[in-house]
């Protein structure tokens, strides 16, 4: 599997890769050729909040934009889904748990989230809030309970 180099949009240099620009969502390095790009930015023309980057993109576009899976499987859950779990108070109320947060962000940041993953599972908080995923996503009201045995 071949790694997909990304690199500056301004300087080309592909270090230190860590700004998208709010508008096209072009890569760039520091604030200097954050300055430089938008400038140019051919999606500059319409205003960006730049401290809240998730409000300059309708749900329709953020849809279009990740509606394309790589490796997409019968497992796959469809994005429309997805966009449901917005939406949910209960698993908001859950996400503003620190100790939840913290596991979240270890998962995402580990090499190995499979064992991680595993290790959280065990965790009264964290099986919340997977039930309440799949309850989001499944449609189900009564998840988990013995009716459904």
């Amino acid at each position: 599997m071949a790694v997909k180099v990304v690199e500056c949009v301004v300087c080309l240099k592909n270090e230190n890769i860590r700004y998208k620009c709010p508008a096209c969502r072009s890569p760039y390095c520091s604030v200097a050729c954050c300055k430089e790009h938008k400038l140019n930015c051919s999606s500059s023309s319409s205003t960006v909040d730049e401290r809240n980057p998730d409000s300059n993109i309708s749900t329709e576009e953020t849809t279009n934009r990740r509606s394309k899976y790589n490796y997409e499987t019968e497992d796959t859950v469809p994005i429309e889904k997805l966009e449901l779990l917005r939406h949910s108070e209960k698993l908001k109320d859950l996400l503003g748990n620190p100790h939840l947060r913290r596991m979240m962000g270890a998962i995402d940041s580990s090499e190995d989230a499979a064992k991680l993953i595993g290790d959280a599972m065990r965790e009264p908080i964290f099986t919340e809030m997977v039930d309440e995923c799949l309850q989001v996503i499944n449609g189900r009201t009564n998840y988990g309970s013995d009716d459904e045995l």
